[in-house]
């Protein structure tokens, strides 16, 4: 899910008072950002489909780094 959705059905529900305000969308973020880099919720439940992935080159050591830009 997204951290928009996650909102949305907090909003919707009932039996949660979670109003829907700027501010409580970006306490709800730091919410489960803390969760997320604590454990306590997987990286895979979340997705932001706005930034794309990025991923780095590297090596093991100076010899494979020289031998593959040679």
């Amino acid at each position: 899910m997204t951290l928009r959705q996650v909102h949305y059905r907090l909003v919707s529900r009932d039996d949660v008072i979670h109003p829907n305000t700027i501010s409580a969308y970006n306490t709800l973020g730091g919410w489960l950002r803390d969760d997320r880099l604590a454990g306590l919720v997987p990286w895979e439940w979340m997705e932001d489909r706005l930034r794309v992935a990025k991923r780095w080159a590297m090596w093991k050591g100076p010899a494979e780094f020289l031998h593959s830009v040679v």
